[in-house]
């Protein structure tokens, strides 16, 4: 999903230590908070933790609904995140 939000661009190189740190991907520019959420759930570093299939199509289905209710909710964000709190940092 990240690709798909970036344009296709190359991800940034983390490294094992940073992955098993927590560290994940930045939230890519017009990328809405619920959809970093579920790309860093699916990132979690135990596979125990990451959402099943069924859950990430019925996530998506809530997210889609969500924008076409509430487009003016969707904004542009961009930093890396916490893994291990699953959360994209806060915002000024």
């Amino acid at each position: 999903m990240w690709e798909v939000f970036t344009n296709g661009a190359l991800p940034p190189a983390l490294s094992l230590k940073e992955l098993r740190e927590g560290r994940r991907l930045p939230q890519p520019e017009h990328c809405h908070n619920s959809v970093y959420k579920l790309m860093l759930d699916c990132w979690q570093y135990d596979p125990e933790n990451r959402p099943t299939f069924s859950e990430i199509r019925d996530r998506l289905e809530l997210i889609k609904q969500d924008y076409h209710e509430n487009p003016h909710l969707y904004s542009s964000h961009g930093t890396y995140a916490d893994a291990r709190t699953c959360a994209p940092p806060e915002r000024p």
